[in-house]
C-alpha cells in the first residue's frame, strides 16, 4: 500500500486516480513514440533504440491507464507495462551490445541479456512486484548502457557520454522514495521520480541520435573486455 496520498476523482461516473501520473505517462508515450519515428534505422543500434522507444511508447500508455482505473484494475492493471519496461530494457542492452564486435564476451552478454529478460518478467508476474522490473532496470542500465559506453569512451568514443549521464540522471529519482519527497498532493515521490526518468530518456534518444549520424559502420571491437 503507498504511504503517500493520491488524488481521487470522478469522471462520467467512474472512480479515478493519479492524473498527474495519466498525463506524465502519456506525455512519454507521445514523446517516445516521435523519437521512435525521428530515428533512422542506420545501424543496429539505432534499430534497437528505436523498439527500445516504441516499446517504451506503449508502455507509457497502458501505465496512464493503470494509475487511471487502479480501483478497478487494482495492481494488476500495472503488470503490462511492468513486462513492457522489461522488454525496453533488453532493446536497450541490444541496441548496446551492437556497438561491439563479435567476441565471447559479447555473446555471453547476450545470453545474459535474454535470460534476464525471462527470469524478471517471470518472477515480477509470479510475486506480483514492481521490485523485479527495477531490478532489471538497474541491470541493464549499469552493465550495458553505462558499463560497454565507459568501455568505448575509454578508447575515445567521447560522444557516448551521454548514455552515461542519462544512467546517472534515471538513478536520481530514487531519491524520492528514499527520503519521501511527497512536495504536494500534485507533486509527490513518484512524479519526482518519473522527472528525472524523462530526463534520462531524453538522454538516450540524444544518444542513439549521435550514433544515427555515425552512419552504418559503427563498431568498436570488444576483444580487450
Amino acid at each position: 500500500m503507498k504511504e503517500f496520498e493520491v488524488i481521487q476523482y470522478h469522471f462520467l461516473g467512474l472512480q479515478l486516480q493519479e492524473p498527474i501520473s495519466l498525463i506524465y505517462n502519456w506525455l512519454v508515450a507521445i514523446l517516445c513514440l516521435i523519437w521512435f519515428f525521428k530515428l533512422k534505422p542506420t545501424n543496429e543500434s539505432v534499430k534497437n533504440w528505436r523498439y527500445f522507444f516504441l516499446v517504451f511508447a506503449i508502455t507509457g500508455f497502458f501505465a496512464g491507464l493503470a494509475h487511471t482505473f487502479y480501483q478497478y484494475t487494482g495492481i494488476y492493471g500495472k503488470m503490462p507495462h511492468w513486462v513492457g519496461g522489461i522488454v525496453s530494457g533488453y532493446f536497450a542492452g541490444k541496441a548496446m551490445l551492437a556497438l561491439l564486435n563479435n567476441s565471447e564476451i559479447k555473446k555471453k552478454l547476450l545470453v545474459f541479456l535474454k535470460v534476464k529478460l525471462l527470469v524478471n518478467i517471470a518472477l515480477a508476474l509470479s510475486f506480483v512486484t514492481f521490485l523485479y522490473v527495477i531490478l532489471d532496470s538497474a541491470l541493464t542500465y549499469i552493465i550495458f548502457c553505462a558499463g560497454i559506453s565507459i568501455y568505448l569512451i575509454k578508447r575515445g568514443e567521447k560522444h557516448l557520454k551521454t548514455f552515461v549521464y542519462a544512467v546517472i540522471i534515471s538513478f536520481f529519482g530514487a531519491f524520492g522514495f528514499l527520503f519521501k519527497l511527497d512536495l504536494s498532493l500534485y507533486f509527490n515521490r513518484e512524479d519526482f521520480s518519473h522527472l528525472f526518468i524523462l530526463i534520462s530518456l531524453i538522454l538516450f534518444y540524444f544518444g542513439a541520435k549521435e550514433i544515427e549520424k555515425r552512419g552504418i559502420n559503427l563498431k568498436f571491437s570488444s576483444n580487450e573486455i
